[in-house]
C-alpha cells in the first residue's frame, strides 16, 4: 500500500536494480549503459561482458547494467502500466544516482533499444546510441496493428505465453534466446509489449535526435523489420551494421556487437 502511494499517487519514479557497475581503475573516459529487452534481464549481456572485460579498449570505460521495471531484480508492481513514461523516468532516477562522469553511450537490445531512444529524446543525456535488434514500428503500422505481420506475431506470442502450453514453448525459446520463461504470463511482459513496442514514439524520436545512432541488425532476425531500419539509415546521423545472426544477443553474435560498440566509442 505504501509503495503504491509513493509511486502511483505521488508519482515518484522507481529506482531500478543496478545489476552491475564496473568502474575503471583510472579516469572514466566513457560510460556504457546497457538496457535489456522485454521478458529478459541484465543477464542478456553476460557473454558480451566477458568479451569486453578481456579487451584493453574498454580499460577506461565504465560498464553499467540495470534491470528494467518489471524485470530482473527491479520492482514489478502489478498496478503499473509499464509504459514508456514509467520506464524512462525510472531509468533517469537510477542513472542520476550513480554519479556518472564520462560521456554516456547507451546500448539497448530489442525493447531496450526503443527505451534508449525514448529516454535520450526526453533527457538528452547520451552522446550516442547503439541499438541492437531495435523493433521500430512506423506510426502507420501502430495505427493498424491487425494488418501488420509484426504486430500479429507479437500478438501470437502473447497468446502462446498465456496458453496451457505456453510455458513449455517459452522454456524452449529461453534456451536459444534472451527470453526468460518466468515472465511469460507476467503483467510486465504483456503491458510492456502493448505500451512500449506497439504504442511508443521511438520511430519519430530517433529521427529527431542530434547524436550518432547505430542500428545493429541480424539478417536472420524474424522480429525486426529490416525495411524499417533501411528507411531510418537514410538519415545522416543514423547508420546500420549487419551480420548473419538472429534477434538475440547470443554468444555467436556478441563479438560482432562488441566490435561495433568499439567503433562507436572511437568515432
Amino acid at each position: 500500500m505504501f509503495d503504491k502511494f509513493i509511486h502511483k499517487t505521488l508519482s515518484v519514479p522507481y529506482k531500478l536494480h543496478v545489476a552491475f557497475d564496473k568502474r575503471p581503475k583510472g579516469i572514466e573516459r566513457n560510460t556504457l549503459v546497457f538496457l535489456h529487452g522485454v521478458a529478459a534481464s541484465s543477464h542478456t549481456w553476460d557473454e558480451l561482458l566477458k568479451i569486453i572485460k578481456q579487451d584493453p579498449t574498454f580499460e577506461s570505460v565504465r560498464l553499467i547494467g540495470i534491470d528494467l521495471l518489471g524485470f530482473g531484480k527491479s520492482a514489478s508492481p502489478k498496478w503499473n502500466k509499464f509504459a514508456v513514461r514509467d520506464q524512462v523516468r525510472a531509468i533517469h532516477r537510477t542513472l542520476g544516482g550513480l554519479f556518472i562522469t564520462g560521456p554516456i553511450t547507451i546500448v539497448g537490445h530489442s525493447m531496450g533499444a526503443l527505451l534508449a531512444t525514448e529516454y535520450t529524446a526526453r533527457y538528452n543525456s547520451a552522446k550516442q546510441l547503439v541499438l541492437v535488434s531495435p523493433p521500430f514500428m512506423t506510426p502507420k503500422e501502430q495505427r493498424i496493428p491487425s494488418d501488420v505481420l509484426y504486430a500479429a506475431m507479437l500478438d501470437n506470442l502473447k497468446k502462446a505465453a498465456g496458453s496451457k502450453g505456453g510455458k513449455k514453448v517459452a522454456g524452449v525459446v529461453e534456451k536459444f534466446s534472451n527470453f526468460e520463461a518466468k515472465y511469460a504470463k507476467s503483467p510486465a511482459f504483456r503491458r510492456s509489449m502493448d505500451n512500449v513496442v506497439l504504442k511508443g514514439h521511438a520511430w519519430d524520436e530517433v529521427k529527431r535526435l542530434n547524436i550518432p545512432v547505430l542500428l545493429v541488425n541480424g539478417t536472420f532476425d524474424s522480429i525486426v523489420s529490416r525495411a524499417n531500419l533501411l528507411k531510418l539509415a537514410k538519415y545522416a546521423h543514423i547508420s546500420l551494421a549487419e551480420s548473419a545472426n538472429g534477434h538475440s544477443v547470443s554468444p555467436r553474435r556478441s563479438p560482432f556487437i562488441v566490435e561495433e560498440i568499439k567503433k562507436a566509442l572511437e568515432s
